[in-house]
């Protein structure tokens, strides 16, 4: 059996509309813009060493699927997290107070829908939440 004698080889599958219904958007799942920083830095004390770290990511908002936006538009919401952590290392062991996602921003790897009206069958959905803000102290020590 080659490929050309399957039965659906050769057509062309139009889910869409129109071939053309992709052209000039923007790739999905693919934010236009991203950046990111991160500010780290220690200084000794007394018989030790204070360290520390802060750090921003945000990426804009973006298209979730390949349908023209009139046929669905799926936009999923920027990401903008910020994190910080500082602590103190001696010899082998180490400790530091950390802040994950400071101002408890909500985002979503992905969304089904962008619908606002709860009557239609599909109606909004998201997945994959961001971790709310996380705080903690973790102690570590190497052998």
């Amino acid at each position: 059996m080659t490929l050309s004698s399957l039965p659906w080889a050769g057509r062309r599958w139009v889910l869409t509309g129109s071939a053309d219904a992709c052209e000039g958007n923007s790739i999905p799942w693919a934010p236009e813009w991203t950046a990111f920083a991160v500010l780290t830095g220690s200084f000794e004390a007394g018989s030790g060493e204070v360290f520390g770290f802060a750090s921003w990511t945000w990426e804009d908002d973006y298209r979730g699927d390949w349908p023209d936006p009139s046929v669905i538009f799926q936009k999923i919401d920027a990401l903008d997290q910020t994190d910080i952590s500082i602590g103190y290392r001696q010899d082998n062991w180490r400790v530091n107070a950390y802040v994950e996602n400071v101002f408890n921003n909500l985002c979503y790897d992905g969304n089904y829908s962008d619908d606002v009206d709860s009557v239609i069958i599909f109606s909004q959905h998201k997945f994959g939440p961001s971790r709310p803000r996380t705080a903690g102290v973790r102690f570590s020590y190497r052998y």
